[in-house]
């Protein structure tokens, strides 16, 4: 069953530039704003592996994946900054 409010909030949140990310059965959630077609994540089109990660949307199969995704992001972010 597909939350409105919630895919509404995500909807919003991406069009207004905000990482989006969804950690094991959020990303079905994530999947469900539609955001996610055309690409590969976790739980939504199903992968072998713990996170996937986009410039705007990363999934991830459970705790230890989320943990390895906001460590690459915030990496990332550091980088990109230098």
């Amino acid at each position: 069953m597909k939350n409105e409010e919630l895919t509404s909030f995500l909807k919003q949140a991406y069009e207004q530039k905000v990482l989006v990310s969804g950690i094991c059965v959020g990303s079905i959630a994530v999947a469900q704003t539609g955001l996610l077609a055309g690409r590969q994540a976790n739980k939504a089109e199903y992968v072998v592996q713990n996170v996937v990660m986009h410039e705007d949307i990363i999934t991830s199969n459970g705790p230890d994946g989320g943990k390895v995704s906001l460590t690459h992001y915030a990496k990332h972010k550091k980088d990109a900054r230098n």
